[in-house]
């Protein structure tokens, strides 16, 4: 009688261990959102870990035949909406975007900002038409005045003298 505990103890141990790995990273499926006024459609697989969503998909880039993979968080922000964090690297060319959004339930559409400076709808479950969402360049602000040299011909241009000095 006394060993009975012990054993239903070992039994339910390695159970309910098997449930917490479970529990810790739940698929809940896939999604996907419109970046209106653009024709670009995030199909994103949501993945539940704690109180974080982990994000994995692409941006189909309007149907071209290369999609751009996506990496982000989600998370529920303390005024109900749910906010996205997401990582876009386009191609071809390899050229990093950040972008932001944030949705409402039940309805699960809301507003979308990038790091080009670029915004609009995030609209849940849509494809309806638009240009695609231009390609991220350098933006000018990141390059000081200046700051490029073409060593090749020795030409030069500096604002501080004291350091162009040669």
């Amino acid at each position: 009688m006394l060993y009975r505990p012990a054993l239903i103890a070992g039994m339910l141990i390695p159970l309910a261990a098997s449930f917490a790995a479970i529990a810790n990273a739940q698929p809940l499926g896939s999604f996907s959102w419109q970046l209106q006024p653009f024709c670009n459609v995030l199909t994103i697989s949501v993945t539940q870990q704690g109180n974080i969503y982990t994000l994995d998909g692409y941006d189909d880039q309007c149907g071209a035949p290369q999609r751009a993979p996506l990496v982000g968080t989600a998370g529920l922000n303390p005024d109900g909406t749910i906010g996205f964090g997401l990582h876009i690297i386009t191609v071809p060319g390899g050229r990093g975007l950040s972008l932001e959004a944030r949705i409402t339930l039940p309805s699960l559409n809301g507003s979308w900002s990038d790091s080009t400076g670029y915004s609009g709808t995030f609209a849940f479950n849509v494809r309806v038409g638009g240009q695609p969402r231009p390609a991220p360049t350098i933006p000018g602000t990141a390059l000081a005045a200046g700051s490029i040299h073409n060593r090749a011909t020795g030409n030069r241009r500096c604002h501080d003298r004291q350091r162009c000095r040669r």
